[in-house]
C-alpha cells in the first residue's frame, strides 16, 4: 500500500516542491502502489526507482517524467502521456498502455510480459529496439517520433513507411531499403548507411552534411527542407538558393555562408551563428531567428515577415530593403544595422536596440515602440509623424534627411529651414505647410498633396523624383530629367507654383479590386454634392489587384472645402472595401476597368453622342455600322441571324435606359458589334465588352426593371458566342444582390 505520507506529500505540495524534495532523498524509498493518480497532471515528476505498482495513472499526464526503474507491474496506464519519459529499466509486468502515448519515449529495456497489454504499433516497436529487427518487412508502417537508438535494423524493408521525428541514431540501416519513406526530421546523427542502403538522395546528403558536416561545401540549389540539421557546421558553405523550408537549424554555426536567395520558410534558426553570412534575398518569412547571431550578416531584400527575432543580435547587419513587417524583433539588437527602406511596419520593437541604426526610407507604421526602445531622436521623431500626425506641427531645422513620410498627415507643418533632401513624400498631406528655405533635394513627391498655401519661398532643390517603382523601391522619374542637369535657383519654386494653379487632384486607391456598382453610385452622388467643383476622373491605374482612381477639379477649391471633400471621398471609400469584388490583373480584366473608364466618364457628365464610343484605351472615336450583318455572316454563318437578333434587342432595352448610361450602353453594343465582324473576332476583346455591358446592368439594376432583360440577352450572347457564363460570375451575383427576379438558366 502507499505510503500516506509520501501521497499527501505530493498531492499538497505538487510536482514542483516533490521533485524539489525527491532531489534531496534519493535513498528513500517511494511506495505510491494502488494510488490513484487518474487524470492528474504529473509532468517531470521524479518517480525514478518508486514502487507505483497498480497505481491507476488512467489518461494521467506523466510527459517527461522520469520513470526509470520504476516498478509499474500491474499498474493502470491506459490512455496515459508518457511522451518523452524516461521509462528505462521499468517493469510493466502486467499493466495496461493501450492508447498511452509513448511517442519519442525510448522503450528499449523496459520489462514487459505476455499480461502486458499494449498496442499493436508499440508491441512490435518493442520486438524490434529488444530483440532482432534484421531483415524485416516493415513496409507502409507508422513509425512516427519513434526513438530506435541502437537498434539493428540491417537489411529492413521500410519503404513507404512514416519516420516522421523518428530517431535513428545509431542506428544500424546497412543494406535496408527506405525508398519512399518519410524521412521528414528524423535522426540520422551516426545512423549507419552503406552503399547497399536504398535511400532517396535527398536523404543521403541529409546523412553526409549532418555527419561529416557542410563546411565549405558547395550546395547551391540542394534540397535540404524538413530535415533535422541541429548543431551542423555550415561555415563558409555556399547555399544560395537552397530549399530549408521547415528545417531545424538550431545551434547551427552558419558564419560566412552564401544564403543568397536562400528559402528558409518556417525555419527554426534559434540561438544559430549567422555572423557576416550573405542573406541578401533570402526567404525567411515566419521563421525562427530567437537569440540567433547575425552581427554583420547580409540581408539585404530578404523576407522576414512575421519573423521570430526575440533577442536575436542584428548589430551592424545589412537589412536595406527587407522585409520586417509583423516581425517580432522584442530586446534585438539592431544598433548600428542598415535598416534602408526596409519594411518595419507593424514589427515589435519592445526593449530593441535601434542606436545608429540607419532608418533613411524604412516604413515606421504601426511600428510598436515601447517605453525601452532605444533610438535616435530623429528617427523617433519620425515615428511620431508617421503614426500619430504632424499637423501644424513646428519642425523648424529638422533633420528629415531620407525619412519615409509617405501618406503622413502634415497638414500646416512648418518645415521652414528643416532638411528633407531625399525624403519620401509620396501622398503626404502637405496643405498649408511651411517649406520656406527648406532642403528638397533627391525627394520624392509622387501623389502629394500640396495646395496654394502651400509655401516654396526660397526652397533650395537640385532635382526632385515625381514616382516611385514599388518593386525595387526605388525613387523615378527624375525632374530634370538630365542626370547631369538641376534646377536653376527659383526654378523647382516656380515649377510647384505651376502645380498649385493647376486643377487639384484627389486619389482613390482600392487595393483589394472595385466593386463597379458601388463606386458609381458613390461617384454620382459625389457630383451631385459639389456640382461647383466640376468632378471628373483624370485617369485609372491598375498594378495587380490595386487600382488607383484620380479624380481632378476643374474649379479652384478653397482649402477647408477640399479637406471636407477629401474626407467624404476618404469616408466613401472605406464603405466601398465591405464591398469589393476582387479582379485578377490579367490583360483582359484590364482592359476592362480600361473600358468601364469611358463609363465612369459620362457619369461624370461628359456628354457623348452614339457615334463615339471609348476604345480600350479610354480614346474616343468614331464608329460607323456599315453593312453589320453580312459582315457577321461572314464569320458565323447561319448563327448570325441569331445574334443580330439578340445585339437588336439588347439595343432597344438599352434605349430605355436614362440618356448617360443609354449613351454608353449604346457606345458598347456598337464597339461589339464591330468585334464580330473583324474576320477573327478575339475572344479576350468580347469577353471585355459582355463584362462593360454588364457592368451598365448593374449600375442601371437598382433603378431600372429592364437591366434584368438587357443582362439576360447579354448574356445569352455570350453563349452563343461560345463564352460561358461562368466567366461572369462575380458581375451574376452582384446583379442577383440588386435584382432579386434575376435568375440566369443558360440555354439548354
Amino acid at each position: 500500500m502507499a505510503d500516506d505520507n509520501q501521497l499527501r506529500f505530493l498531492i499538497e505540495k505538487r510536482p514542483t516542491k516533490w521533485n524539489q524534495w525527491r532531489e534531496g532523498n534519493l535513498e528513500k524509498k517511494i511506495n505510491l502502489s494502488g494510488a490513484s493518480f487518474r487524470k492528474g497532471d504529473l509532468r517531470f515528476i521524479n518517480f525514478s526507482n518508486a514502487d507505483l505498482s497498480s497505481t491507476n495513472f488512467v489518461r494521467a499526464n506523466l510527459e517527461g517524467a522520469n520513470l526509470y526503474g520504476a516498478n509499474l507491474e500491474g499498474a493502470d496506464l491506459y490512455g496515459a502521456n508518457l511522451k518523452g519519459a524516461d521509462i528505462r529499466k521499468a517493469c510493466f509486468y502486467g499493466a495496461d498502455l493501450r492508447e498511452a502515448r509513448i511517442e519519442r519515449t525510448n522503450i528499449k529495456d523496459i520489462l514487459i510480459d505476455n499480461q502486458t497489454r499494449m498496442n499493436d504499433k508499440w508491441q512490435l516497436i518493442h520486438t524490434l529496439v529488444n530483440g532482432d529487427g534484421t531483415g524485416k518487412d516493415l513496409r507502409n508502417i507508422d513509425f512516427s517520433q519513434v526513438i530506435f537508438g541502437n537498434t539493428d535494423l540491417c537489411g529492413s524493408d521500410f519503404r513507404g513507411s512514416n519516420l516522421h521525428f523518428a530517431d535513428l541514431s545509431c542506428t544500424n540501416l546497412s543494406s535496408a531499403n527506405l525508398y519512399g519513406a518519410n524521412l521528414i526530421h528524423a535522426n540520422l546523427r551516426n545512423t549507419c548507411l552503406d552503399r547497399e542502403t536504398k535511400i532517396d538522395r535527398k536523404w543521403r546528403l541529409v546523412h553526409t552534411v549532418v555527419n561529416k558536416g557542410g563546411s565549405g561545401r558547395k550546395l547551391k540549389s540542394a534540397d535540404l527542407s524538413s530535415a533535422d540539421l541541429r548543431n551542423v557546421e555550415f561555415t563558409s558553405a555556399d547555399l544560395s538558393n537552397a530549399d530549408f523550408t521547415g528545417t531545424d537549424l538550431r545551434q547551427s554555426d552558419l558564419k560566412k555562408t552564401r544564403l543568397i536567395s536562400t528559402k528558409l520558410i518556417f525555419a527554426n534558426l534559434r540561438n544559430g551563428n549567422f555572423s557576416n553570412a550573405d542573406m541578401s534575398n533570402a526567404d525567411l518569412y515566419e521563421a525562427c531567428l530567437e537569440k540567433a547571431t547575425l552581427r554583420k550578416a547580409n540581408l539585404t531584400q530578404a523576407n522576414l515577415y512575421g519573423a521570430d527575432l526575440y533577442e536575436a543580435c542584428l548589430e551592424r547587419a545589412t537589412l536595406r530593403k527587407a522585409n520586417l513587417v509583423a516581425a517580432d524583433l522584442r530586446k534585438a539588437k539592431l544598433n548600428g544595422a542598415d535598416l534602408r527602406k526596409a519594411d518595419l511596419r507593424k514589427t515589435y520593437c519592445d526593449d530593441t536596440d535601434l542606436t545608429q541604426a540607419d532608418l533613411r526610407g524604412a516604413n515606421l507604421k504601426e511600428a510598436n515602440f515601447g517605453q525601452g526602445t532605444k533610438i535616435d531622436n530623429k528617427w523617433q521623431l519620425v515615428h511620431t509623424l508617421v503614426n500619430e500626425g504632424g499637423i501644424n506641427r513646428d519642425l523648424t531645422q529638422a533633420d528629415l534627411r531620407g525619412a519615409n513620410l509617405s501618406n503622413a498627415s502634415l497638414t500646416g507643418a512648418n518645415f521652414k529651414k528643416a532638411n528633407l533632401s531625399h525624403a519620401d513624400l509620396r501622398a503626404a498631406h502637405l496643405l498649408k505647410a511651411n517649406f520656406k528655405q527648406a532642403i528638397l533635394t533627391g525627394a520624392c513627391i509622387a501623389d502629394w498633396q500640396i495646395g496654394i498655401s502651400t509655401s516654396f519661398d526660397g526652397v533650395q532643390c537640385d532635382y526632385i523624383f515625381r514616382t516611385y517603382d514599388t518593386e525595387t523601391k526605388e525613387f523615378t522619374g527624375r525632374l530634370p530629367v538630365n542626370l547631369e542637369s538641376t534646377f536653376a535657383p527659383g526654378e523647382f519654386e516656380k515649377w510647384t507654383l505651376v502645380r498649385q494653379e493647376a486643377w487639384d487632384t484627389i486619389d482613390i486607391t482600392f487595393t483589394n479590386g472595385v466593386n463597379w456598382r458601388a463606386f458609381f453610385q458613390s461617384f454620382q452622388e459625389l457630383c451631385q454634392q459639389y456640382p461647383s467643383y466640376n468632378i471628373e476622373v483624370q485617369g485609372m491605374e491598375q498594378k495587380g489587384d490595386v487600382f488607383l482612381v484620380r479624380l481632378k477639379l476643374e474649379t479652384e477649391v478653397a482649402e477647408t472645402e477640399l479637406e471636407k471633400l477629401k474626407g467624404d471621398i476618404e469616408t466613401a471609400q472605406k464603405q466601398l472595401y465591405s464591398t469589393q469584388i476582387s479582379l485578377s490583373s490579367a490583360q483582359g480584366e484590364i482592359n476592362v476597368y480600361r473600358e468601364m473608364m469611358g463609363i465612369v466618364k459620362t457619369l461624370a457628365g461628359k456628354s457623348m453622342g452614339n457615334q463615339y464610343f471609348y476604345d480600350s484605351v479610354g480614346n474616343v472615336a468614331n464608329v460607323n455600322h456599315g453593312e453589320m450583318k453580312t459582315a457577321i455572316h461572314k464569320n458565323y454563318g447561319t448563327q448570325a441571324d441569331e445574334l443580330c437578333q439578340l445585339l437588336n434587342r439588347i439595343q432597344e432595352l438599352a434605349q430605355l435606359f436614362p440618356d448617360s448610361d443609354k449613351e454608353t450602353a449604346l457606345a458598347c453594343v456598337e464597339d461589339l458589334s464591330n468585334d464580330l465582324q473583324q474576320p477573327k473576332p478575339n475572344f479576350a476583346k468580347l469577353k471585355t465588352r459582355f463584362i462593360a455591358l454588364l457592368g451598365i446592368a448593374i449600375v442601371t439594376g437598382t433603378h431600372i426593371a429592364t437591366a434584368t432583360d438587357f443582362a439576360n440577352n447579354v448574356l445569352e450572347l455570350s453563349e452563343k458566342l461560345s463564352i460561358p457564363a461562368d466567366i461572369f460570375q462575380p458581375q451574376i451575383e452582384q446583379l442577383q444582390e440588386i435584382r432579386p427576379d434575376f435568375n440566369w438558366n443558360p440555354a439548354k
